[in-house]
């Protein structure tokens, strides 16, 4: 199951998204959109997880949460 997580802070990496999301379970992929020209983070990324039950509880368990100041936002991708 992939899902969008948003309103993510400027310096975040895909290693401290995987570390968001692992609670909740297996996390295949974590990655972090950035900008063409510099490694700042454009604010969103994409968590691709195995068990769609896993990845239903990490949306519900961070989204809204407060990371580094920033409410972040946890979607299921269609």
């Amino acid at each position: 199951m992939d899902i969008y997580v948003g309103n993510l802070p400027s310096d975040i990496t895909g290693s401290d998204l995987r570390a968001v999301l692992e609670p909740f379970g297996r996390v295949e992929t974590a990655d972090v959109v950035r900008r063409r020209h510099g490694d700042e983070s454009r604010g969103f990324g994409f968590v691709g997880m195995p068990a769609r039950s896993e990845g239903v509880c990490a949306v519900l368990g961070v989204h809204g949460r407060n990371l580094n100041g920033r409410t972040i936002t946890a979607l299921v991708e269609p």
